[in-house]
């Protein structure tokens, strides 16, 4: 079956191809979860299990009161049970382990995100789900776990959970509704033998058990390895192999091969997406095309014939072939030197590495993007050895010391190692419920089409269940902050969290005298400044001065935030002028050139719905009179030095009202967040937050706070405060967009002196 374009297709047209593509043949009323898939991730099983059992309820293969059997307690069969339960089902949920997501708990070293793996294509920076239900945030495994596990335990309702119950052959007896064989294990919620019709089964038994190699010591993807951390033991370094070119083994090879290595992490600072802007869309052409590539080029056909015979299938031949092709191909692209050097520089040198594999090329298209071109640059660029061939033989001649005997057709290599890493795959759990025949089909990749059941194909509204749309909430509110560089994720606009912010307090000012200094006029980032509408007024409202710019006509521009000089209902206007207090006045500095001030939001805009309209940005441009002199020095205040975009755990200083400083950490970033301002309601989107020590509600509403520049202690400028959130940290915004969108310069002061950025 192809799969193509199925999310334009028409309702009837997408349950037909869902039910289809997990449909397993010669089994009536059984269905399985990931079935021929070749990207079985965290992220994509929950999208397939949300599929399928919408899916199953609209053709009704069952319905309200029918019974239906999930074999499997990973996160894609508990996705699949609330689905099933949220549609009326009895649903009977079966694991075989003492616990739910057995394999994943304790697993503090191993790292799941839901979408880095699709790296390079747009929304890899997404580091949370968007699902109904059990949404989590990318962390280690163990807290993914435990964001999943707190979420089920208040939605799973009546289904009836069965652990330590394994589920034997599924069979049939008069009609066409599966029977299962339960045998339990001593527990009270598995009955030491039972057995039950079901009106649908859905097997969605996950990874399966992973396979040993024969001499070395076992030790599972999951469990808290070593590989990752610095080598403590002799000798140093250490040599370890790695076999399987499979996701698994490619990031143990990766992780034994650079320091501190995490997906994200690494891609954000040593992989930025913009430096490779020039070549990430023949990335994803290479990806799409390889396939086709090779099968469509005559000399390699030939030469399969030649190695695995004229009936060859394309499989095989992909198998042999299709790392050339890649290595070919990435060979060709130019790969920015400053990549190449951020490489090297985090090479371990504790480690010697080798990555086996039985096919001739260590790029293998059971393989996602990422890992496999960062497995390229490695033997490219790093210290990584390929040895290809099929392990024959281990031999241990003395303690600690391995040797590997390591052959394919025509050669031996022998490799000294002092530890071996398998990753081999898993042999199918589907074997206790299929027979070897079936098991063996269902379970193959299928790598020669593309599968959209991991895409989200099930009408928006059929899932709104408000109980879990509260839940959702809730966790948006526990888990806020996605862990991604603002400047990675510029066309990612997420809901994260949900919070209320406070208005500022508004502070009223005696003024005796507004008048122009004809003398130079000294104004210095943290000071207050006030919008008034004409001279001898007393100025509506106060701010902060943040940074100064410069057009390409040579005007001098002061930058800060539209909200911070807004007083309801009064709103900044061009052409009102803005004055800053010199002793006890106010002296007019320039006049507001250029505002944008965000839309006030409808009284129904709920976040549940997607109806609400979020602000881009939020600034305003004063022109600057020629006697100006703007000062970035400031007391205990890091002087600023360039524009930056903030991160989570960044130590940042504000520049509040009298210049005072005040040190914080940015806690979180990429949020969309509301502001109320009397019967205003703003929702601010790409906002970051501040947190500061023993934080008071006063130290950020008092005058002179709002627009106040948000600084890392490099001399970064972040951005602007615009307001607090309802547990009193500071709600920013970012001030790089404000400086791309104008396309003015930054000017920065040194020694007294101006001078371009």
């Amino acid at each position: 079956m192809k799969l193509s374009n199925l999310a334009n297709a028409d309702e009837t047209a997408r349950v037909q191809a869902i039910m289809l593509a997990m449909a397993v043949e010669h089994f009536p009323n059984v269905y399985y979860i990931g079935k021929s898939a070749s990207n079985l991730t965290f992220s994509a099983q929950q999208q397939r299990a949300l599929n399928l059992v919408w899916a199953l309820k609209a053709s009704g293969v069952f319905s309200e009161g029918k019974e239906v059997a999930i074999v499997g307690g990973g996160l894609a069969g508990m996705t699949a049970a609330l689905a099933a339960m949220n549609f009326g089902a009895h649903v009977h949920l079966f694991e075989r382990m003492p616990e739910l997501l057995h394999l994943q708990r304790g697993s503090h070293l191993r790292f799941i995100h839901p979408n880095i793996l699709s790296w390079p294509r747009p929304g890899y920076e997404k580091s949370k789900t968007n699902f109904p239900c059990l949404n989590w945030s990318a962390g280690s495994a163990a807290e993914v776990v435990e964001q999943v596990l707190r979420q089920w335990n208040e939605l799973k309702g009546p289904i009836q959970v069965h652990c330590r119950s394994a589920v034997q052959k599924i069979q049939y007896l008069q009609d066409e509704k599966p029977l299962l064989r339960v045998e339990g294990f001593g527990s009270e919620s598995a009955p030491a033998f039972s057995q039950k019709k079901f009106d649908c089964v859905i097997a969605a038994v996950g990874f399966g058990v992973e396979k040993q190699l024969q001499g070395s010591q076992f030790v599972s993807y999951w469990h808290n390895d070593n590989y990752g951390r610095p080598v403590i033991s002799m000798p140093v370094p250490r040599a370890y192999v790695v076999s399987g070119t499979g996701d698994g083994g490619c990031i143990d090879a990766i992780r034994l091969s650079l320091t501190d290595f995490e997906h994200s992490r690494f891609l954000d600072e040593f992989m930025p997406i913009d430096e490779l802007s020039h070549i990430r869309d023949r990335l994803i052409e290479i990806e799409e095309d390889a396939r086709n590539s090779v099968l469509a080029d005559p000399a390699v056909i030939r030469q399969a014939k030649e190695i695995s015979g004229a009936d060859a299938s394309d499989a095989t031949i992909l198998d042999q072939f299709i790392g050339a092709y890649y290595w070919q191909e990435y060979d060709k692209l130019t790969v920015p030197t400053s990549i190449i050097s951020n490489i090297r520089e985090r090479l371990r040198k504790d480690t010697i590495v080798t990555l086996n594999d039985s096919r001739p090329s260590p790029l293998s298209f059971k393989s996602s993007l990422v890992n496999r071109f960062l497995i390229y640059l490695l033997r490219k660029h790093g210290r990584l050895h390929y040895a290809p061939g099929r392990l024959k033989t281990i031999e241990k001649p003395y303690e600690g010391r391995i040797i590997l005997i390591e052959r394919d057709v025509s050669t031996q290599e022998r490799i000294f190692a002092d530890e071996i890493v398998a990753r081999h795959g898993a042999d199918s759990a589907l074997l206790s419920l299929f027979p070897a025949e079936t098991a063996s089909e269902i379970s193959k990749p299928n790598f020669m089409m593309r599968d959209e059941t991991a895409e989200c194909l099930y009408p928006s509204s059929i899932y709104d269940n408000p109980q879990w749309l509260r839940k959702k909430q809730e966790f948006e509110a526990q888990w806020p902050f996605a862990q991604m560089r603002p400047e990675q994720a510029n066309h990612i606009k997420q809901l994260i969290a949900v919070a209320t912010v406070n208005s500022p307090t508004l502070v009223a000012l005696s003024i005796k005298t507004i008048s122009r200094e004809k003398t130079p006029l000294v104004i210095t980032a943290g000071q207050q400044i006030s919008l008034a509408k004409f001279p001898g007024t007393v100025p509506n409202k106060l701010s902060s001065i943040t940074c100064f710019l410069k057009s390409p006509a040579g005007n001098l521009f002061l930058i800060t935030s539209a909200t911070a000089l807004a007083l309801e209902p009064s709103l900044p206007r061009e052409g009102d002028e803005v004055c800053v207090p010199v002793e006890d006045r106010f002296v007019v500095i320039g006049k507001i050139a250029k505002t944008k001030f965000p839309t006030q939001a409808h009284k129904d805009s709920k976040l549940s719905t997607n109806t609400i309209v979020a602000n881009e940005l939020d600034y305003v441009l004063v022109e600057l009179d020629s006697f100006i002199v703007p000062s970035y020095m400031c007391a205990n205040v890091p002087q600023i030095r360039t524009i930056a975009f903030p991160e989570i755990g960044l130590d940042v200083t504000k520049i509040g009202s009298e210049l005072n400083a005040q040190k914080g950490q940015v806690i979180g970033i990429q949020m969309l967040l509301p502001i109320t301002r009397g019967n205003s309601l703003i929702w601010y989107q790409d906002t970051f937050e501040v947190n500061f020590p023993a934080p008071k509600l006063d130290q950020f509403t008092q005058t002179g706070d709002g627009g106040a520049p948000v600084i890392a202690n490099d001399g970064s400028l972040l951005g602007l405060a615009i307001g607090v959130t309802s547990n009193n940290n500071m709600l920013c915004l970012p001030i790089a967009p404000m400086l791309a969108e104008t396309g003015y310069e930054l000017w920065i002061d040194t020694e007294g002196k101006c001078t371009h950025q």
